[in-house]
């Protein structure tokens, strides 16, 4: 079963009258950007105040969750609203991306005299990997607001490789959001780019077997018509990919910049082939 067959993505594009789902998404973004400041939505400011607009979903903070737990983010139902938590150990991004996508499983949720209850009630394997899905998405648009970027970017270029670097570098510290999370709403809200995928490296160890330190893929997007169509398996290194020049960059950074090395980044842009 696709998301788009799920009960939960069909409950979704019916609540915000939507024929696509990110369509559906950047509609339940733009309400609750609405919450936040009535009348005043197309100018929210960044970077979005995600406690504030919890509050406004009727959302308290619980206690943390340990680094032990796989989870990122919980919520609870309760009679008068949600109690949420976040792991004690998250990055400020990491943090902030997952009270986003905690406020998104509340759209899913009416509220009543016992309490908020899922409209759908209990939820298949298939279905709550779907609302997980949804949540994701929405957690992007609403941290980083399409009507924003668009304004921060009022011509889109079509970017080289170095531009979209420099653009992704800036933004991101602008929408306090990850690498990932501002190029996937790149390709969102930009749909012009020539085919192309963006790869984000870290220096980090192999994590199935947590040895052998290299620089290895974290995660990847797709620009333009290769969005949606082409993925990198995380934990790949360059030279599994044939990418020998990243190496050799990430090697000269390595002489020049010791605090470069430190962070273990670099990023790649390499354009599709047509």
């Amino acid at each position: 079963m696709s998301f788009l067959e799920s009960k939960v993505a069909r409950l979704f594009l019916s609540l915000y009258r939507a024929a696509t789902l990110r369509g559906a998404v950047e509609k339940a973004a733009q309400s609750v950007h609405a919450d936040l400041l009535p009348g005043l939505e197309a100018w929210t400011a960044v970077p979005i105040d995600v406690d504030e607009v919890a509050k406004t979903r009727r959302m308290v903070v619980g206690p943390v969750l340990s680094s032990e737990t796989c989870a990122e983010g919980r919520l609870q139902p309760t009679r008068d609203g949600f109690v949420f938590s976040v792991r004690a150990d998250s990055h400020e991004h990491r943090r902030r991306f997952s009270i986003a996508h905690e406020i998104g499983h509340t759209l899913f949720y009416e509220h009543g005299e016992g309490g908020p209850r899922h409209r759908l009630g209990l939820l298949s394997k298939a279905e709550l990997k779907a609302e997980e899905y949804i949540c994701n998405l929405f957690a992007g648009a609403l941290l980083v607001p399409a009507v924003v970027l668009q304004r921060l970017v009022p011509d889109a270029p079509v970017w080289t490789a170095t531009n979209l670097m420099r653009f992704a570098e800036r933004l991101r510290s602008t929408f306090r959001v990850s690498r990932s999370v501002l190029m996937n709403r790149v390709a969102d809200v930009f749909s012009g780019h020539p085919p192309r995928v963006v790869i984000e490296f870290r220096y980090i160890e192999n994590t199935r077997t947590k040895q052998d330190p290299k620089l290895r893929a974290v995660g990847s997007t797709g620009l333009g018509p290769a969005r949606g169509r082409y993925w990198v398996w995380a934990n790949r290194t360059p030279a599994g990919m044939n990418l020998d020049s990243v190496n050799r960059m990430f090697t000269v950074q390595m002489e020049h910049s010791p605090s470069f090395c430190a962070r273990g980044y670099v990023s790649t842009f390499p354009s599709q082939r047509e």
